[in-house]
């Protein structure tokens, strides 16, 4: 069916771990730097 929606690919930045470097790679996918 074609009218399914999309799944998340992605996790919420919520999510993802208090490491900077995670942090600021799920952040660069909303705010590109």
């Amino acid at each position: 069916p074609a009218q399914r929606p999309a799944p998340q690919q992605r996790p919420a930045p919520a999510a993802a771990p208090a490491s900077s470097g995670a942090n600021l790679a799920d952040m660069d996918d909303d705010i590109p730097f």
